[in-house]
Protein backbone atom coordinates (compact mmCIF):
# COMPACT_ATOMS: atom_id res chain seq x y z
CA UNK A 1 0.00 0.00 0.00
CA UNK A 2 2.81 2.37 0.98
CA UNK A 3 4.64 1.48 -2.23
CA UNK A 4 1.61 2.38 -4.35
CA UNK A 5 1.24 5.66 -2.47
CA UNK A 6 4.90 6.51 -3.10
CA UNK A 7 4.54 5.71 -6.80
CA UNK A 8 1.42 7.87 -6.97
CA UNK A 9 3.17 10.78 -5.27
CA UNK A 10 6.11 10.38 -7.64
CA UNK A 11 3.89 10.79 -10.70
CA UNK A 12 2.07 13.74 -9.11
CA UNK A 13 5.35 15.53 -8.47
CA UNK A 14 6.56 14.59 -11.95
CA UNK A 15 3.42 16.10 -13.46
CA UNK A 16 3.75 19.29 -11.41
CA UNK A 17 7.43 19.56 -12.30
CA UNK A 18 6.57 19.26 -15.98
CA UNK A 19 4.07 22.10 -15.64
CA UNK A 20 6.62 24.27 -13.87
CA UNK A 21 9.32 23.66 -16.46
CA UNK A 22 6.96 24.31 -19.34
CA UNK A 23 5.60 27.52 -17.80
CA UNK A 24 2.75 27.67 -20.30
CA UNK A 25 0.44 29.57 -17.93
CA UNK A 26 0.51 33.07 -16.53
CA UNK A 27 -1.50 34.89 -13.91
CA UNK A 28 -0.99 38.59 -13.33
CA UNK A 29 -2.41 41.20 -10.98
CA UNK A 30 -2.07 44.89 -11.87
CA UNK A 31 -3.07 48.03 -9.99
CA UNK A 32 -3.45 51.42 -11.64
CA UNK A 33 -5.91 54.05 -12.78
CA UNK A 34 -8.51 54.36 -15.55
CA UNK A 35 -9.17 57.53 -17.53
CA UNK A 36 -12.48 57.72 -19.44
CA UNK A 37 -13.39 59.88 -22.42
CA UNK A 38 -16.15 62.47 -22.00
CA UNK A 39 -19.33 63.17 -23.95
CA UNK A 40 -21.17 66.25 -25.20
CA UNK A 41 -24.76 66.79 -26.33
CA UNK A 42 -28.02 68.65 -25.84
CA UNK A 43 -31.31 68.02 -24.09
CA UNK A 44 -34.57 69.95 -23.86
CA UNK A 45 -35.00 72.31 -20.94
CA UNK A 46 -37.66 70.53 -18.87
CA UNK A 47 -39.04 73.89 -17.64
CA UNK A 48 -40.05 74.90 -21.17
CA UNK A 49 -43.19 72.91 -21.98
CA UNK A 50 -44.14 74.72 -25.21
CA UNK A 51 -40.95 74.86 -27.27
CA UNK A 52 -37.92 72.68 -26.78
CA UNK A 53 -35.08 74.93 -25.66
CA UNK A 54 -31.89 72.91 -26.27
CA UNK A 55 -29.43 73.06 -23.41
CA UNK A 56 -25.81 72.18 -24.07
CA UNK A 57 -24.12 69.79 -21.67
CA UNK A 58 -20.80 68.05 -21.31
CA UNK A 59 -20.14 65.07 -19.06
CA UNK A 60 -16.80 63.98 -17.67
CA UNK A 61 -15.81 60.87 -15.73
CA UNK A 62 -13.19 61.18 -13.02
CA UNK A 63 -9.98 59.17 -13.09
CA UNK A 64 -10.34 56.25 -10.68
CA UNK A 65 -8.26 53.54 -9.06
CA UNK A 66 -8.62 50.23 -10.93
CA UNK A 67 -7.65 46.60 -10.45
CA UNK A 68 -6.97 43.99 -13.11
CA UNK A 69 -6.45 40.24 -12.99
CA UNK A 70 -5.39 38.32 -16.11
CA UNK A 71 -5.04 34.60 -16.79
CA UNK A 72 -3.16 33.58 -19.94
CA UNK A 73 -2.42 30.23 -21.61
CA UNK A 74 0.33 29.78 -24.17
CA UNK A 75 -0.85 28.68 -27.63
CA UNK A 76 2.45 28.62 -29.48
CA UNK A 77 6.14 29.43 -29.11
CA UNK A 78 7.83 30.89 -32.21
CA UNK A 79 11.18 31.64 -30.53
CA UNK A 80 11.14 35.37 -31.24
CA UNK A 81 7.51 35.57 -30.13
CA UNK A 82 4.96 33.69 -28.04
CA UNK A 83 1.20 33.67 -28.66
CA UNK A 84 -1.21 33.53 -25.72
CA UNK A 85 -4.95 33.42 -25.24
CA UNK A 86 -5.77 35.57 -22.22
CA UNK A 87 -8.68 36.71 -20.09
CA UNK A 88 -8.17 40.20 -18.64
CA UNK A 89 -10.80 41.29 -16.10
CA UNK A 90 -10.73 44.95 -15.06
CA UNK A 91 -12.70 46.29 -12.10
CA UNK A 92 -13.38 49.93 -11.23
CA UNK A 93 -15.09 50.13 -7.81
CA UNK A 94 -16.15 53.76 -8.17
CA UNK A 95 -15.69 56.88 -10.29
CA UNK A 96 -17.66 60.10 -10.37
CA UNK A 97 -19.66 61.19 -13.43
CA UNK A 98 -20.27 64.96 -13.44
CA UNK A 99 -20.87 67.84 -15.80
CA UNK A 100 -17.77 69.66 -17.04
CA UNK A 101 -18.78 72.87 -15.26
CA UNK A 102 -19.02 70.97 -11.95
CA UNK A 103 -22.54 72.35 -11.41
CA UNK A 104 -23.55 68.94 -10.07
CA UNK A 105 -21.47 66.08 -8.69
CA UNK A 106 -23.28 63.36 -10.64
CA UNK A 107 -23.22 59.75 -9.51
CA UNK A 108 -20.79 57.15 -8.29
CA UNK A 109 -20.26 54.86 -11.28
CA UNK A 110 -18.64 51.38 -11.17
CA UNK A 111 -17.60 49.08 -13.99
CA UNK A 112 -16.37 45.57 -14.79
CA UNK A 113 -14.74 44.71 -18.13
CA UNK A 114 -14.31 41.10 -19.33
CA UNK A 115 -12.53 40.77 -22.69
CA UNK A 116 -11.05 37.44 -23.89
CA UNK A 117 -8.07 38.33 -26.08
CA UNK A 118 -5.03 37.16 -28.00
CA UNK A 119 -1.65 38.43 -26.85
CA UNK A 120 1.65 38.32 -28.72
CA UNK A 121 4.74 38.59 -26.53
CA UNK A 122 8.04 39.37 -28.26
CA UNK A 123 11.50 38.22 -27.09
CA UNK A 124 10.08 35.87 -24.41
CA UNK A 125 13.58 34.78 -23.29
CA UNK A 126 14.85 38.32 -22.82
CA UNK A 127 14.83 40.20 -19.50
CA UNK A 128 12.25 42.55 -21.01
CA UNK A 129 9.46 41.25 -23.27
CA UNK A 130 7.12 43.76 -24.92
CA UNK A 131 3.62 42.58 -25.87
CA UNK A 132 0.47 43.63 -27.69
CA UNK A 133 -3.07 42.38 -27.05
CA UNK A 134 -6.45 42.62 -28.77
CA UNK A 135 -9.86 41.10 -28.08
CA UNK A 136 -13.47 41.68 -27.19
CA UNK A 137 -16.17 40.83 -24.68
CA UNK A 138 -18.55 42.84 -22.53
CA UNK A 139 -18.67 45.57 -19.88
CA UNK A 140 -21.09 46.03 -16.99
CA UNK A 141 -21.85 49.48 -15.56
CA UNK A 142 -23.73 50.34 -12.38
CA UNK A 143 -24.22 53.56 -10.42
CA UNK A 144 -25.61 55.05 -7.23
CA UNK A 145 -28.88 56.05 -8.97
CA UNK A 146 -29.77 52.39 -9.47
CA UNK A 147 -29.17 52.47 -13.24
CA UNK A 148 -27.18 49.64 -14.78
CA UNK A 149 -26.45 48.28 -18.23
CA UNK A 150 -24.16 45.98 -20.14
CA UNK A 151 -22.33 46.82 -23.33
CA UNK A 152 -20.14 45.12 -25.89
CA UNK A 153 -16.48 45.91 -25.25
CA UNK A 154 -13.32 45.85 -27.34
CA UNK A 155 -9.83 45.75 -25.86
CA UNK A 156 -6.49 46.97 -27.26
CA UNK A 157 -3.40 46.78 -25.09
CA UNK A 158 0.37 47.13 -25.01
CA UNK A 159 2.89 46.55 -22.26
CA UNK A 160 6.08 44.83 -21.20
CA UNK A 161 7.03 41.98 -18.88
CA UNK A 162 10.25 42.05 -16.85
CA UNK A 163 12.06 39.04 -15.47
CA UNK A 164 13.03 38.92 -11.79
CA UNK A 165 15.70 36.97 -9.85
CA UNK A 166 12.90 34.62 -8.77
CA UNK A 167 12.33 32.12 -11.59
CA UNK A 168 8.55 31.99 -11.59
CA UNK A 169 7.90 35.63 -10.71
CA UNK A 170 7.99 38.65 -13.02
CA UNK A 171 6.77 42.22 -13.22
CA UNK A 172 4.49 43.95 -15.71
CA UNK A 173 3.63 47.46 -16.89
CA UNK A 174 0.67 47.82 -19.25
CA UNK A 175 -1.87 50.11 -20.85
CA UNK A 176 -5.20 48.84 -22.15
CA UNK A 177 -8.03 50.71 -23.86
CA UNK A 178 -11.47 49.19 -23.20
CA UNK A 179 -13.85 50.61 -25.82
CA UNK A 180 -17.51 50.34 -24.79
CA UNK A 181 -20.92 51.90 -25.17
CA UNK A 182 -21.98 54.70 -22.84
CA UNK A 183 -22.98 53.96 -19.23
CA UNK A 184 -26.73 54.36 -18.67
CA UNK A 185 -26.30 57.37 -16.39
CA UNK A 186 -24.87 59.26 -19.39
CA UNK A 187 -27.50 57.92 -21.79
CA UNK A 188 -30.19 59.39 -19.50
CA UNK A 189 -29.14 62.92 -20.45
CA UNK A 190 -30.40 62.51 -24.00
CA UNK A 191 -30.16 60.36 -27.11
CA UNK A 192 -28.16 62.93 -29.06
CA UNK A 193 -24.96 62.85 -27.05
CA UNK A 194 -21.73 62.34 -29.00
CA UNK A 195 -19.83 60.14 -29.32
CA UNK A 196 -21.97 57.12 -28.48
CA UNK A 197 -18.95 55.10 -27.31
CA UNK A 198 -16.48 55.51 -24.47
CA UNK A 199 -12.74 54.91 -24.17
CA UNK A 200 -11.64 53.54 -20.78
CA UNK A 201 -7.83 53.75 -20.71
CA UNK A 202 -6.29 51.64 -17.95
CA UNK A 203 -2.62 52.20 -17.05
CA UNK A 204 -0.99 50.18 -14.33
CA UNK A 205 1.59 47.66 -13.24
CA UNK A 206 1.96 44.61 -11.06
CA UNK A 207 3.32 41.10 -10.75
CA UNK A 208 3.17 38.04 -13.02
CA UNK A 209 3.27 34.41 -11.89
CA UNK A 210 4.56 31.89 -14.47
CA UNK A 211 3.62 28.22 -14.02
Amino acid sequence: MARKACIGLFFVFLFLSTLCVAQKNEFSVSVGATVASGTKGTFCNIFNFVICNPVQFGLATSTAASYEGTYARQLGDFRVGTLYIELPILGIPGRNVHDEGLRFSGSNNSGIFVTPSLRLKMLPKSWISPFASAGGGFAYFGNSFGLSNTSAAGQLGIGADFKSPIRYLGFRVEARDFITGRPKIEQAFGGNSVPNHQHNLFMGGGVVLHF
